[in-house]
């Protein structure tokens, strides 16, 4: 049986998204359910005692296409690309399906703040994912990845497929872009003072305010794969979701001669550190909600240089009164992961 902790999150989605049980399978970690043809997991881990501390981390997971007879190289490309576009989850391949996936931490304490905050960012992906689903079919020839196909057969075990779609996959038109019309408001500038001045007491961090937002440039140890990261944090009008908070952050990678050489290795490195935050529940907890990609278009690209960029947006919808604070100290548990013991994951 669950503890109280962890049946007080799923109770709270289940009741949330007002799930029908006709569509809906419990077990003691978790909760399967079918809004639509795709099928939707939710599970809680935990607790683990990270730091000296129960920690529990609440996912999310929609398988969407099968890739078993795609070209590996098709698809390192094409991940970075879905990920540059979205930024709310990771897309990955984990047993040869193609998921997009999410995952928060959090202590009993801060179990209905992420309960609340999850809430939304997991219905808004689950939307997303039946979004992409079409899409991909719809361009498998022109994306190059051929013969692909929507995973449909995974069914409910006894009602099988779901024909038609549940009214909570409308929060994107119904709640997130209205909410997102209308700008960020002046009052939160506090979360960009809070993130400048968390800069400041960090040790080899060079932090400038920019407009809209905080930036600060780390140098990483002589010898180390990492030599230059840059966080950012700002105010953006996202094409989708409308306004709300992007944090990005930037680790500059090896110079290579030609640009397809710096984007293949850049491709390969996204694909390879997407599988390990995905997979990552030790110490230091990280809230995976974002992913890498690689930085076409962002600040100081380079397209002979193999950067990679971790992009999290959080949507105006959500009031995310921490934000500045996991900002931030996400971006530092990523250069405790990269700069340093982890060499394993280079590309």
């Amino acid at each position: 049986m669950p503890d109280h902790v962890t049946q007080k999150v799923l109770d709270t989605l289940i009741e949330r998204w007002s799930i029908d049980d006709d569509w809906l399978v419990r077990d003691d970690n978790g909760f399967s359910w079918w809004g639509c043809p795709l099928g939707q997991r939710i599970n809680v881990e935990g607790p683990h005692e990270i730091a000296g501390l129960p920690t529990y981390h609440l996912t999310f997971d929609v398988p969407i296409f099968d890739v078993a007879d795609v070209e590996p190289s098709k698809l390192t490309s094409l991940l970075p690309l879905l990920n540059r576009a979205w930024n709310v989850g990771a897309f990955l391949v984990e047993d040869n399906v193609l998921k997009l996936c999410g995952r928060t931490y959090f202590m009993e304490p801060t179990a209905p703040f992420r309960t609340d905050q999850m809430a939304t960012v997991a219905i808004t992906a689950y939307e997303y994912a039946l979004a992409s689903m079409t899409e991909l079919v719809k361009n498998s020839a022109e994306l190059g990845i051929g013969a692909a196909k929507g995973i449909l057969d995974n069914d409910h075990p006894t009602q099988g497929p779901r024909r038609d779609m549940d009214e909570m996959l409308d929060v994107i038109d119904g709640a997130i872009r209205p909410s997102g019309e209308l700008a960020v408001p002046t009052q939160r500038q506090v979360d960009f003072e809070m993130a400048y001045q968390a800069l400041l007491t960090k040790d080899r961090w060079m932090p400038e305010q920019i407009e809209g937002g905080v930036q600060g440039t780390h140098i990483g140890r002589e010898g180390t794969i990492m030599e230059t990261a840059v966080f950012r944090y700002q105010m953006i009008e996202h094409p989708l979701l409308g306004h709300g908070y992007l944090t990005t952050f930037t680790v500059q990678g090896e110079t290579y001669e030609h640009e397809d050489d710096a984007l293949a290795a850049s491709n390969r490195r996204c694909a390879a550190w997407n599988a390990l935050e995905w997979q990552h529940t030790d110490d230091p907890p990280l809230i995976a909600l974002g992913a890498w990609t690689n930085n076409i278009g962002g600040p100081d690209y380079n397209p002979l240089r193999a950067d990679v960029t971790y992009a999290l947006f959080e949507p105006k919808i959500v009031g995310a009164a921490e934000s500045a604070f996991i900002a931030v100290t996400g971006a530092f548990a990523r250069v405790q992961l990269l700069d340093g013991p982890r060499q394993v994951m280079q590309a």
